[in-house]
């Protein structure tokens, strides 16, 4: 082998061993290369995932309509879509057509509705099945549906709260719900809800009865804490 070897001249050797080094070079080369195109593809399909779950939580807020409510929606319209479940056209009520006084009196049908809605101009009243409330554009700030009426819109009746909440979660892809025991102060029972509070602006409270509330709070980038 050695003097097989030895009979070529010196540039021959040279080049032998430079192309063998060479060759060396770009087999490490491409190794390389195919790891950092495995690596960037695993990156990418990282990437296009979390943008997809983002994208499915923007479509969930934006585009969250209840049996064609949404909070937004102009309250005669709400009233137009009510009347095709209840038979009739419920009527809207501006509250500058009461008193402040008729306003607090417990027998007042918009009593309940105004507790704590300091913005509401326009209301829908009914003690046994709905409140929905609005600014003073019209716009809808705050849908709430009874157990009879929710049970109905969603034909649950026979369905207990947990496989309501379940089943709620898959129709309108909500994340996951805050469960919430209180004290009844009158009963002094337990009282238990589930809450929803979306980054987008928007709150859903379902009560054990099966009960409905969706209402406007603000965004995190509108509370004061800067």
């Amino acid at each position: 082998m050695k003097w097989y070897w030895s009979k070529y001249p010196t540039w021959v050797k040279v080049l032998v061993i430079l192309g063998g080094v060479i060759g060396i070079g770009m087999a490490i080369w491409d190794s390389f290369e195919g790891v950092q195109r495995v690596s960037g593809s695993s990156q990418a399909e990282e990437s296009t995932s979390d943008n997809n779950r983002k994208a499915n939580t923007e479509t969930a807020s934006k585009d969250l309509k209840i049996k064609g409510f949404y909070l937004g929606m102009n309250i005669d319209d709400a009233a137009n879509l009510l009347g095709e479940y209840v038979k009739f056209r419920p009527e809207v009520e501006s509250l500058s057509n009461y008193s402040n006084a008729q306003k607090s009196q417990p027998g007042c049908p918009l009593a309940l509705l105004l507790n704590n809605a300091p913005n509401t101009e326009y209301a829908i009243a009914s003690l046994g099945g709905f409140h929905i409330e609005a600014d003073g554009d019209k716009k809808v700030t705050r849908i709430a549906f009874f157990s009879d009426f929710s049970n109905k819109l969603f034909n649950s009746i026979d369905m207990d709260i947990e496989t309501f909440i379940e089943n709620f979660k898959k129709a309108y892809r909500i994340p996951d719900f805050k469960l919430i025991v209180t004290e009844n102060n009158d009963t002094y029972m337990p009282e238990v809800t589930y809450e929803y509070s979306s980054p987008d602006g928007y709150k859903i409270t379902i009560s054990s009865d099966k009960s409905l509330e969706i209402k406007v709070i603000p965004k995190p980038t509108e509370r004061g804490f800067d």
